[in-house]
């Protein structure tokens, strides 16, 4: 499969789609510091520069895509900017001059004909101008006219095309729930997102991408329902109960129990042998309760504010390695250290190595050398689509890929 990529950022879909033996046809992104990773990561030209001949040509400007070469490619996939979708924003819709982007990938689709789509963007472009948003992007690909459900458009759906236009699928993915080759667990995060893929001419291969047996059935996706029984640990005077030990096979420490008069920090309990949970250790003795030192842990949270602080130590985080933090991944991941989830009387931010992770970036995708400043690859990182979601369309887009083909060798 050959695609082009527009509103490309740092290429979430490329890192996807790599291990499918996918390849790139050209790039299309002109902030700064995403065209730098384009081309330190792939070769890629800066948007003034003449387009590269041994990269990824980055064609700059989705807007001037008339002015763009002849490219043969089998999908088109771009998230295009969502600030005039989202419910945090102004809602400014279609209307909007960045989420009127959609309108020209819709144009650069009609110019280069791919056989596929993949479009992304946030779910409050489900509810944007009342729903007339989404019944008008929808009409873009299929050339229907669609009409918004009284009920408002829900998570999931599917529209045929016409014979000369796409039909389309989309669905809200959340990232936490997307388990796929590489990413067994998923990723670390509750990020929602509509994905819409379409396919040329009238057929239903979009819903056979995006929805299987389970979900047509209407099964609901699981849920990770809120440990009240955490929250009584903490209020209460008992560090453990039957309902915790069921959730995390294993005895919450009593560090978390709120009367002083318990002695904190004295259990150490083991999720299995190779991924060890650390709810606790102080390395001295303070106002809430006789701690203990333990080698190759972070100290936990205390009730005086002189001290770094951190709430758990994940040895498996940090692929199960030990010693001194490396790198943007701070000591508490590794289970050593002083590097901390609270310091004194402020929650530190996530650094961004550990953005990356939540991503489903490799470690230090974003660095491009020691001199990297940290504030552009937070701005990139966010602004990027969840890895694992776009392997799993990736995934699920070669597989019917796989079926029309032995369906095309039966019928010759």
């Amino acid at each position: 499969m050959i695609y082009g990529s527009i509103c490309s950022g740092i290429e979430a879909a490329t890192v996807a789609w790599e291990p499918l033996g996918w390849q790139p046809a050209f790039f299309s992104e002109i902030e700064k510091f995403p065209c730098q990773l384009l081309a330190h990561r792939y070769g890629s030209n800066m948007p003034n520069e003449p387009a590269c001949q041994n990269g990824v040509p980055n064609l700059g400007d989705m807007k001037n895509y008339d002015k763009w070469g002849k490219y043969s490619i089998d999908l088109l996939v771009g998230g295009t900017p969502c600030q005039d979708f989202s419910i945090a924003g102004l809602r400014a819709g279609l209307a909007g001059d960045r989420s009127s982007l959609v309108i020209v990938f819709a144009k650069i689709a009609r110019k280069y004909r791919p056989r596929w789509l993949v479009w992304e963007n946030v779910p409050g472009v489900l509810s944007s101008g009342g729903g007339q948003d989404f019944s008008r992007i929808l009409g873009l690909f299929t050339g229907r006219r669609v009409e918004k459900p009284e009920s408002g458009w829900k998570n999931a759906g599917y529209v045929g095309g016409y014979k000369n236009a796409y039909s389309v699928a989309w669905r809200v993915l959340d990232a936490q729930f997307t388990r796929v080759d590489g990413f067994p667990r998923a990723v670390p995060q509750r990020r929602r997102r509509v994905f819409l893929v379409g396919c040329l001419g009238a057929n239903k291969y979009p819903a056979a991408v995006l929805f299987d047996t389970q979900s047509l059935r209407g099964n609901s996706a699981p849920r990770r329902e809120t440990w009240q029984s955490v929250a009584t640990g903490i209020a209460g005077s008992t560090g453990t109960s039957g309902e915790e030990q069921t959730a995390v096979t294993a005895p919450v420490a009593s560090t978390l129990n709120a009367n002083y008069g318990t002695k904190y920090g004295q259990d150490n309990q083991h999720v299995d042998a190779g991924c060890p949970l650390f709810v606790c250790t102080l390395g001295h003795s303070q106002s809430n309760g006789l701690g203990i030192s333990n080698t190759n842990l972070a100290n936990t949270l205390e009730a005086t504010l002189g001290v770094n602080q951190a709430v758990i130590a994940f040895d498996c985080l940090a692929g199960g390695k030990t010693g001194n933090a490396t790198g943007d991944i701070p000591g508490a991941l590794h289970g050593v250290g002083r590097a901390a989830i609270a310091t004194k009387t402020q929650v530190r931010r996530l650094m961004p190595g550990e953005c990356e992770r939540l991503m489903g970036f490799p470690d230090n995708y974003t660095k491009l050398d020691e001199k990297t400043a940290d504030a552009p690859r937070y701005k990139a990182l966010g602004n990027s689509m969840a890895v694992n979601c776009m392997r799993w369309i990736g995934q699920r887009i070669q597989l019917v890929e796989n079926f029309l083909s032995k369906k095309l060798e039966a019928a010759s």
